[in-house]
């Protein structure tokens, strides 16, 4: 019997274990505690919110008489953003999952190690999408029943559609979109310094003098000096 099999035949139990074990990582959402326990994607958003808040995340629920029901999970304060925040929730996470599957830390250091290599290797616009890629490749390993995060090339469908210039959800993310319209608002350096390579219209950035904020040409011709 594999401990994820073990786990949910006493869900109660294991989370018992995780209260009361000195050893547990402290300030874990205890929502997220019971996706690990069950083998499915930890909410890195949850996790990153409970590293700055006080209040917990716990499940909302009721009664209807002797009936005990979910509501679901309040929604998190902070949503991952940025390259930082996602090193930070995801060693958070990562240590929560080995704390309880000792055998996966070294997969999920390998993975991690992964996820912010493209992070390096991204300009700033682009990380939205690879904060998107990991989302969709957590979802596809889940707990690691049948493939595991180390198994990159099973990913390569979802690099093509969301980090993929061309790719399907590559423009699908409302922060990818907010992204994008952003870095519109500045301006090309590459474009002033006469070495950008992308034309007008095409390029994310600005292609406007730095000097008299005109267009057509550049700080390095401008005529106005």
């Amino acid at each position: 019997m594999g401990l994820l099999e073990l786990f949910n035949r006493d869900l109660s139990g294991a989370e018992f274990y995780i209260k009361t074990s000195a050893s547990a990582p402290q300030g874990f959402p205890s929502s997220q505690w019971k996706h690990i326990l069950k083998g499915e994607p930890v909410d890195l958003n949850h996790v990153l919110s409970a590293l700055h808040h006080t209040t917990f995340d716990e499940e909302r629920g009721g009664r209807i008489e002797d009936t005990a029901i979910s509501l679901g999970t309040a929604a998190p304060a902070k949503r991952v953003k940025t390259a930082s925040e996602w090193s930070t929730a995801w060693h958070h996470a990562a240590r929560a999952t080995s704390f309880m599957f000792k055998h996966h830390k070294q997969e999920l250091d390998d993975y991690g190690e992964y996820i912010e290599h493209l992070f390096a290797a991204k300009h700033d616009s682009a990380h939205r999408a690879v904060i998107l890629y990991d989302s969709a490749i957590r979802t596809f390993v889940a707990g690691g029943q049948q493939t595991l995060f180390t198994d990159v090339d099973c990913f390569a469908h979802l690099y093509a559609a969301i980090v993929m210039p061309d790719g399907v959800d590559h423009a699908s993310g409302p922060y990818h979109r907010t992204t994008q319209s952003s870095a519109k608002s500045e301006i090309c350096h590459k474009f002033n310094n006469r070495t950008c390579t992308v034309r007008d219209g095409e390029c994310h950035y600005l292609h406007t003098c730095k000097g008299c904020g005109q267009t057509g040409h550049g700080e390095k011709s401008c005529p106005n000096k």
